[in-house]
């Protein structure tokens, strides 16, 4: 078993001469607006974010008085900053667990203390530590807003939509359940384990273990067990992708015909595949990306590791 604590594999831009691109729904189509009023009433703070136009949210943090500009990240289980930007806060970095990437191992992953972290000027830091990617690691701004930080926050994400809401302090959550079923919602129970937040589900009735990856770009299946379940309907494409450690993989498009997780069946889905090596070291079969999660109206409620869709 795998204890690196920021597993990652950030799927970057693909190049393609076919369309592939998901857009994310409009705010008011993900219920975000009802949810944003009842979680109000129960102590949450919203917070805003940018997409920075390639799948990505990013939003703005204080780290040690700086600022910094963070991708939201559930399939990082550490937060994490790159080298650089723990240089220019003059951190002292002491290595740990190596970074898995979407190649292999990437060597020199570390740890440092922080005197603060803030979210609208107000301190939800309550570990003391951040992760520091290695030298050569690929990440997007200044680093990662992992699981850790999420899930001490109970913070609920709406993906696509431009903000989410945290919690700050030891209360409870609120219970969301009743709420989002009233909209029309269907739970997908999560876990957190290899490689982040995972979520079972089958793909044409064979099961799968996807992990939920709001930092990646595009949801992404692993070539040979795609080949196992739809087979000869993949076909090549020029596409590219690069995970955190800089290597090239080259993709794959098939229709998945018949993709499940929890009680929802998506409709027939256009994806992509490519060699999972990554992913089978960790007992996963896909990566549930940006993508179909904004496509399905995805709310990650981190508070009880729940991923509601439609």
């Amino acid at each position: 078993m795998l204890t690196h604590h920021c597993w990652k594999w950030i799927v970057a831009a693909l190049l393609a001469t076919a369309p592939l691109l998901f857009a994310a729904p409009p705010a008011a189509t993900n219920g975000s607006t009802e949810l944003g009023r009842f979680l109000a009433q129960n102590g949450y703070i919203p917070m805003q974010v940018e997409n920075n136009g390639h799948n990505q949210e990013i939003v703005q943090v204080g780290i040690n008085g700086s600022s910094a500009r963070l991708a939201l990240d559930t399939g990082c289980g550490r937060t994490c900053i790159t080298s650089g930007f723990a240089g220019k806060l003059n951190l002292e970095v002491r290595n740990i667990d190596p970074v898995v990437g979407v190649g292999g191992k990437l060597a020199g992953s570390g740890i440092a203390l922080l005197n603060s972290f803030t979210l609208n000027q107000g301190e939800i830091n309550r570990t003391g530590t951040i992760g520091v990617l290695p030298p050569r690691a690929s990440a997007p701004q200044d680093g990662l807003l992992g699981y850790d930080y999420m899930r001490l926050n109970s913070v609920i994400l709406p993906v696509g939509v431009h903000y989410f809401l945290y919690k700050p302090g030891p209360a409870p959550p609120a219970e969301i359940d009743s709420f989002m079923k009233a909209l029309g919602y269907q739970p997908v129970p999560l876990s957190y384990g290899e490689g982040g937040l995972r979520a079972e589900g089958s793909l044409n009735g064979h099961p799968l273990v996807a992990v939920v990856d709001s930092g990646a770009n595009f949801t992404l299946f692993d070539s040979d067990f795609v080949k196992m379940t739809v087979g000869a309907l993949v076909v090549p494409s020029r596409m590219i992708s690069w995970g955190i450690d800089g290597r090239p993989m080259f993709i794959g498009i098939f229709n998945a015909n018949k993709l499940t997780f929890g009680a929802l069946t998506f409709p027939p889905t256009r994806t992509t595949t490519a060699p999972g090596t990554t992913l089978r070291t960790i007992h996963a079969q896909a990566l549930l990306g940006y993508d179909l999660l904004a496509q399905h109206r995805a709310i990650i409620d981190l508070g009880h590791n729940v991923l509601w869709m439609k």
